[in-house]
């Protein structure tokens, strides 16, 4: 017995380093199909990653490679066409995948369409945005799935770069649209508590440190600014916090961090270990993850924001990369594909978070044996 207390109590207090210092798990898994510029979501027990870049000419993909955090088994599905560029979020039981290019021939052309799976049934759909576009944000509140402005051209044309947002209701499945503030792409979107917010980007006056800020309960629209202008933010929330990290800024990347509280309303910095841009976030349990960025060679960084703490730590993808999909489902944070410097990679790096009842029978071990040692004057 006492040499079991013992092993709990050593186990207990690794699980609770790692708890305090954002250190879970890492391990590696394979895409179906090597790709950039994935897009990511999850709903229910699936994670989805969609679509994609394939190789150097710009051919996009139309392939979908579905994680279930169930049972860790992977499963293959197809959009109804293959694109890149595009964005996905999820409502409800439905995961969206809006927008986006794809390529024909010699040529690219911007899309409206809109993939919807069912995470019950399992079966697809398909809609349209209202204006065909690509580099494009996404999020959800409530009952709302919303895409948020994007550009018909290229990262370095401001010139088409709209304003228009698209908005799902889940629960009717009737579309609407309303508009940004300003014009813009690539720019960051998240949710949090009552609020999405779409931040930053490229417009048609260049770089922007506009904030639109959607109410799900009210359906009313406001702005905010970022502390610094820029594009290519990654975006999550966690807690009561939505995290805008790096991206780039003025011919710079940037290490900046805008994080807005959605209990308060109050608006602080924080400041990533590497400035970069092009890269991915996800949230799970505790923890926003920051990863990989930056650059043909790719970043392999990752920064790690625990919100029960408000510390930051750093980890490591197994392969540097941009253009990365992040989302998570149960206890992971998957990081999927990108471009590395060898070309496009299918390379998923995993994130696990021990499970809350684990953490639990090791704190009540760990407990027993604080409890052992006092009946027995700490002779143990």
């Amino acid at each position: 017995m006492k040499k079991t207390l013992m092993v709990l109590a050593g186990l207990w207090g690794l699980f609770a380093v790692a708890a305090a210092q954002g250190q879970g798990t890492w391990s590696t898994a394979a895409l179906s199909q090597a790709r950039n510029t994935v897009a990511a979501t999850s709903v229910g027990n699936y994670a989805l990653f969609g679509g994609g870049v394939y190789d150097s000419g710009g051919d996009t993909s139309n392939r979908v490679d579905i994680f279930n955090g169930t049972t860790g088994q992977w499963s293959t599905a197809a959009l109804s066409q293959g694109r890149g560029h595009l964005a996905a979020t999820s409502v409800g039981n439905y995961a969206l995948f809006g927008g986006g290019y794809y390529r024909s021939g010699l040529n690219n052309y911007y899309s409206d369409r809109v993939d919807i799976f069912n995470g019950s049934t399992g079966q697809w759909s398909t809609a349209s945005l209202s204006q065909a576009r690509n580099n494009l944000g996404a999020t959800s509140v409530g009952s709302y799935a919303i895409f948020g402005g994007g550009n018909s051209g290229g990262s370095s044309d401001a010139s088409s770069s709209y304003n228009t947002v698209d908005i799902f209701n889940g629960s009717t499945g009737q579309w609407s649209t309303a508009s940004l503030s300003q014009a813009r792409y690539e720019l960051g979107a998240t949710s949090v508590g009552n609020y999405a917010i779409f931040a930053g980007g490229y417009g048609k006056t260049g770089l922007t440190d506009t904030v639109d800020i959607f109410n799900g309960s009210t359906g009313q629209w406001s702005t905010a600014t970022l502390s610094l202008a820029r594009m290519d933010v990654a975006a999550t929330s966690v807690g009561n916090y939505a995290l805008f990290g790096g991206g780039y800024a003025s011919s710079a990347y940037t290490d900046r961090v805008d994080i807005f509280n959605g209990s308060t309303g109050l608006w602080s910095t924080g400041k990533l270990s590497t400035s970069r841009d092009v890269w991915s976030a996800t949230s799970v349990g505790n923890y926003a993850l920051f990863g990989g960025g930056s650059g043909m060679a790719g970043s392999d960084t990752v920064d790690i924001f625990n919100a029960a703490t408000g510390m930051w730590s750093t980890g490591n993808l197994s392969q540097g990369r941009w253009g990365v999909g992040a989302t998570s489902v149960g206890n992971y944070a998957l990081f999927a594909g990108g471009n590395a410097s060898t070309g496009c990679s299918k390379t998923v790096d995993i994130f696990t978070i021990p499970e809350p009842a684990t953490l639990s029978l090791l704190a009540l071990g760990g407990a027993a044996v604080a409890a052992r040692r006092r009946r027995k004057g700490g002779s143990e």
